[in-house]
Parts: C-alpha cells; sequence; structure tokens
C-alpha cells in the first residue's frame, strides 16, 4: 500500500480525532467517492467507510450495496499486497 496518510474526524460525540487513511475509491459510476480509514488513537476500534463530497463533507456509509462494493475493493488491494490468502477472503 502507499504511505499512511492521516485527517482529522468529528466522532459522534464532536470529538477531533485523528484518523490513518487505509484507501480511497471512486463507485463504478464515478458519483460517489468512499474514504476508509482508522481512528489513529484505537486502530482496533475498527475501520469506518465513509463517503465524501466536493465541499469536504463527511458522512457515513450504511448502504450494504456501497459496503460491499468496498469491501471488495478492500479485498482486492488486500489481496494483491499479499496480505490476504484465499481461505480468509472466503470467510470474510
Amino acid at each position: 500500500m502507499t504511505q499512511e496518510q492521516q485527517m482529522t474526524f468529528i466522532d459522534e460525540e464532536g470529538v477531533e480525532r485523528l484518523a490513518n487513511i487505509l484507501f480511497t475509491v471512486d463507485s463504478p459510476d464515478g458519483e460517489h467517492h468512499y474514504t476508509v480509514f482508522t481512528d489513529a488513537t484505537d486502530p482496533d476500534q475498527g475501520a469506518f467507510v465513509y463517503e465524501y463530497n466536493d465541499f469536504g463533507e463527511m458522512n457515513i456509509v450504511t448502504d450494504e450495496e456501497a459496503l460491499q462494493f468496498v469491501q471488495e475493493v478492500y479485498d482486492a488491494l488486500m489481496d494483491e499486497e499479499g496480505l490476504i490468502n484465499d481461505d480468509e477472503a472466503e470467510e470474510a
């Protein structure tokens, strides 16, 4: 993967937090832009998937189809980097 990038985000309690960006991806039609990141202070919390626009506004992704698309991109990236084997991919 590429060098680690960071950003700040406001959590559900209104607290500004530092995030490590795992990757960004556009939907196949180019209309939606997604970023996947972890909380830099608590990476064990898991990854967050947000949609963002050209104005820097971000909203958490809840649409199952969009989440499935992002999961497929993640799996492909992990496979490409040799960080996941076929057995793990089938379990995900």
